[in-house]
């Protein structure tokens, strides 16, 4: 987990968060890990989004995150 929202409630227009994450915000499998690891799991195909709701709490949206080439 890189970010984690203040439980906004109802439709959202525009951004939800704006922002930089640092080594202090990872948790889970990346707590504790350089910045670099992140970078290398992101060049691996290895990271993605998955947008949490009150509707759906397991996950609404889910998607890969890719490099442009």
């Amino acid at each position: 987990t890189l970010f984690k929202a203040d439980s906004p409630t109802g439709q959202i227009s525009g951004s939800l968060a704006n922002g930089s994450i640092t080594t202090s915000n990872l948790e889970g499998q990346m707590q504790g890990s350089p910045f670099r690891d992140i970078i290398r799991a992101l060049e691996r195909g290895e990271a993605y989004v998955n947008v949490h709701t009150e509707k759906n709490p397991n996950g609404e949206i889910r998607g890969q995150i890719s490099t442009v080439k």
